[in-house]
């Protein structure tokens, strides 16, 4: 604005779609210029977040020495005498609960998934204070109660206006040195756009885009309920059903005589190393019992929870309530609003995962030497970085001796998501673990319950002729010769049997990507080499574009 406050004339002047944000707004003449300057003071606004309640374990008055005291005097000798391993499990349940009841009371809490810039851990504090204080003049509203909430009222507004000034007082030194920093710090108060914070989902159902939380849970829980299905005959599951099985076959005539596995009984020092080594930072499973629990009384918990585990090795079962999980689904890539980007993680309740921990020991300490050596995953002293170094220097060598290098690189698609467990059994069995095993692992898989919540055994190498590199569900398989023609007619030899070899084992199969590295003259013949009849089978899966893409069709026993 030029001259006096009144004239007509503007050069400066400041726009704004909300007036609401802005007071005490003029013009300032400084007197070094021709042009005053116009101001206007922002009032503070952050845009208020949502909250929610959450439920956690108070350790604020937790006593480990007397929470050990009663664990320690706890009757667990009495689930000994139930019969079924259900009722020894459920008694245990319900006894160890009451005592961390005791000891870590449940509660809840409101809490926002972001707090604005310039909230601090004292008036938090005071604001906790303050609700807390309201709640009890709610119950009793007496003189005294009231003088105590108005009191810390007060405490909480002074501590805000407090916490509000050191805020922008520390920007305003950091906006001096940094001045890039401006839009950063003043845009979560100008009602612009924000990063959502939201944990909450939005999904694709019948064409729409749903945002109903509970309707989302459900459409989850169903299609990760069936996402195997379709795999395989699950109307023929005998114990005989897969003994002629092509797989089944291949393992026991290629294996040599083996030792029969068996699943051994735990001693207490097991169980209490693991019990000591638990991860507190892990998700709880649907009981509540936080892993703190376990971990504070793991000497004490061992002797009972070593009886229990000794218990269903002894009877071949698997306790219903440790078959309960809670599915949170995580997102993979592509579009977040199909169901089919998403990937269910199981969360159970902590003494199950040790007693898996346990018996996985013991099953890949036992298999260990009968794996094949290719297999670089799930193993000791072995990784994806392992893998790579193989795959490299066997191609690096080749290389040098100028060979050419044909790789086939596979992958399975949901491999984990859709394993067929009748088929895995038997397989397990033709490698030598005993009936009494294969009983408590097929209690394992049946008859288990799951919610949303918003093995190492590999045959393959049986079937094939070139190199293998296996790692997780990523296979390589790879070809060196010095005639490229050859290279080809192997890879596309392997690529029929791997079809037929996925067909029998009940697995769905994603489609095959080809690489290939020569020198510039031998590239030059590929045109030619193309039409070999060898190589129709890879050409007719790139022109019907499934090379990289997802065959979502599943094989079956034809």
């Amino acid at each position: 604005m030029q001259g006096a406050l009144t004239t007509q004339s503007l050069i400066d002047v400041i726009l704004t779609n909300q007036p609401e944000l802005f007071g005490n707004c003029g013009v300032y003449n400084p007197e070094i210029s021709d042009h005053a300057l116009i101001y206007g003071f922002m009032k503070e606004k952050a845009k208020p977040q949502k909250g929610r309640v959450i439920k956690f374990r108070s350790m604020k008055k937790f006593d480990e020495k007397q929470y050990k005291e009663d664990l320690s005097q706890a009757p667990w000798h009495v689930g000994e005498i139930f019969d079924t391993i259900d009722e020894q499990v459920g008694f245990w349940e319900s006894l160890f609960s009451s005592i961390v009841n005791k000891h870590l009371p449940e509660k809840k809490m409101r809490v926002r998934p972001q707090d604005v810039p310039y909230m601090s851990r004292e008036w938090k504090n005071a604001i906790r204070a303050k609700r807390r204080a309201a709640r009890k003049y709610q119950k009793e509203q007496t003189k005294e109660n009231w003088e105590n909430k108005r009191k810390l009222r007060n405490e909480a507004t002074r501590l805000r206006r407090k916490a509000i000034r050191e805020y922008w007082k520390d920007q305003s030194t950091l906006l001096t040195s940094k001045p890039s920093q401006f839009y950063k710090t003043f845009m979560p108060f100008l009602g612009a756009k924000k990063k959502n914070n939201t944990t909450d989902l939005s999904l694709n159902i019948d064409e729409n885009i749903c945002h109903d939380q509970f309707k989302i849970a459900n459409h989850l829980c169903n299609y990760f309920a069936n996402i195997a299905k379709g795999i395989g005959n699950t109307n023929e599951i005998t114990d005989n059903t897969f003994a002629t099985h092509a797989s089944v076959q291949s393992i026991m005539e290629n294996s040599a005589a083996q030792d029969s596995f068996q699943f051994q009984i735990l001693n207490r020092v097991e169980v209490e190393t693991a019990l000591q080594s638990l991860n507190t930072r892990k998700s709880n499973g649907w009981d509540g019992i936080p892993s703190k629990a376990l971990k504070a009384g793991a000497r004490e918990l061992s002797i009972p929870l070593t009886t229990l585990y000794n218990s269903c090795i002894t009877c071949c079962e698997w306790p219903t309530m440790w078959k309960k999980g809670e599915w949170t689904p995580v997102f993979k890539k592509e579009d977040p609003h199909e169901k089919e980007n998403y990937r269910p993680i199981t969360v159970q309740v902590t003494v199950n995962k040790i007693f898996e921990q346990l018996l996985s020991k013991q099953l890949s300490h036992g298999f260990n030497n009968k794996l094949c050596d290719k297999l670089t995953a799930y193993r000791k002293r072995n990784s994806c970085e392992t893998a790579l170094l193989s795959l490299t220097e066997n191609w690096k060598m080749a290389l040098d001796e100028r060979k050419i290098v044909g790789v086939l690189s596979t992958d399975m698609s949901k491999a984990f998501d859709s394993l067929y467990h009748p088929l895995m059994l038997a397989k397990l069995k033709a490698y030598g673990v005993n009936d009494n095993s294969i009983r408590l692992l097929n209690s394992y898989f049946t008859d288990r319950f799951n919610r949303v919540k918003l093995g190492p055994v590999n045959d393959l190498t049986y079937d094939i002729n070139t190199n293998l590199n296996m790692y997780a569900d990523d296979h390589q398989f790879y070809d060196m010769s010095s005639n490229l023609a050859d290279v080809h007619a192997n890879l596309t030899d392997e690529l029929r049997k791997i079809f037929e070899t996925r067909r029998h084992r009940e697995i769905r199969q994603r489609p095959f990507s080809k690489e290939s590295e020569s020198s510039e003259e031998e590239d030059n013949n590929d045109e030619k080499l193309e039409e070999k009849e060898g190589w129709k089978l890879l050409r007719k899966a790139i022109e019907s574009k499934s090379l990289r893409t997802q065959l979502d069709t599943p094989y079956s026993e034809g």
